[in-house]
């Protein structure tokens, strides 16, 4: 929702919230066809009010959230002091000082440079990519200048890449130096127009409203647990972003984990958790990474005909349904939740 990141109260946010919900707009696509669906359902008018009112309540107890704990992570957390065998104890830092906070669990899903991962003196073993991606943000409508553009795009050009993200009401274009073009350069605001113009020529220009660089890498923990703390997402694994493989591997992550600690509250063993990092960590390495990786290598060919090659095997999968249904299981993740499931 734009402008959800601003100090909005509950009510303002349940205006904001509800004007998007209102807005058929806003739920075009096939990621919204459920709440589309729920919305539609019946002929009660007060169903998007109700639901702004009910997203508003959980991003304003998110927000506190946020503040109180994600803040004292960066501020100054010692991650966690010590667990015993009931329990975990953190310090962290808040407006008041440090303060030690104890649960019966930890688990860090803190990011890519996770403290509590950090804390455990994980190793975070992999490589880093050796090219940068130039992240240009646009509200410039390429929708509208490129009949059948789809919402996610990863696009060959001569001697070189990108692609196009779409998001409510704005385009993230993923773009890469061109030939001997350093960093710098590439960040330049007439470099950024220029490889813009080349997507989608414009008369009126696009206007940027955010550049920045960032480096992808590939690396994973050998174990997701250590006692009662544990690691879900960016804080176990990172890959190549191509193909989104990496927020949904940290939701099925997310998913796992809570219906392992579940079994655990209710009874089961502690060494129950072992499962979460059997079924988990074996997909990762094997599957999520691989296959962003492959992924990022497809993308980053440059040789036509090796392109010509990799565009070929794609229809041939295309033009087999049982080749094609295999591959859509194992790229959509389906297959890794299947394997993982399998997994005592």
């Amino acid at each position: 929702v734009p402008g959800a990141s601003e100090d909005l109260d509950a009510a303002a946010l349940q205006w904001r919230l509800y004007a998007q919900l209102s807005d058929p707009a806003t739920l075009a696509g096939r990621a919204f066809a459920p709440l589309r669906a729920y919305l539609d359902h019946g002929a009660d008018p007060i169903k998007p009010w109700s639901l702004a009112g009910e997203l508003a309540a959980i991003f304003e107890k998110y927000q506190a959230w946020r503040r109180d704990w994600l803040l004292a992570w960066e501020s100054g957390s010692d991650a966690f002091d010590a667990q015993d065998a009931d329990s975990v104890h953190v310090t962290v830092a808040n407006a008041e000082g440090r303060e030690t906070v104890s649960g019966a669990f930890l688990i860090g899903a803190d990011g890519s440079r996770s403290a509590v991962r950090q804390a455990l003196g994980f190793a975070f073993e992999g490589k880093t990519y050796p090219e940068t991606t130039i992240l240009a943000t646009t509200r410039f409508p390429f929708e509208s200048h490129l009949p059948g553009l789809s919402n996610v795009n990863y696009v060959w050009k001569q001697g070189g890449t990108f692609s196009l993200l779409r998001l409510p009401n704005l385009w993230r274009c993923s773009l890469y130096p061109d030939g001997d073009e350093t960093i710098g350069d590439a960040l330049a605001p007439q470099s950024i127009a220029r490889k813009l113009q080349e997507i989608a020529p414009s008369e009126c220009g696009h206007s940027v409203d955010e550049v920045r660089p960032y480096r992808i890498h590939m690396r994973i923990v050998d174990d997701y647990r250590a006692g009662r703390v544990l690691l879900a997402g960016d804080a176990a694994h990172v890959n190549s972003p191509s193909g989104g493989m990496g927020m949904n591997g940290g939701i099925h992550d997310a998913f796992e984990l809570v219906a392992t600690v579940k079994e655990v509250m209710e009874g089961a063993p502690l060494d129950r958790l072992d499962r979460y990092t059997r079924r988990r960590r074996p997909i990762a390495e094997s599957e999520i990474l691989v296959q962003a990786d492959r992924n990022r290598a497809r993308m980053q060919e440059r040789d036509p005909d090796r392109r010509r090659a990799m565009l070929t095997e794609l229809q041939r999968i295309a033009d087999d349904p049982v080749a094609a249904r295999a591959h859509l299981l194992r790229t959509s993740m389906i297959a890794g939740l299947q394997r993982a499931a399998a997994i005592a």
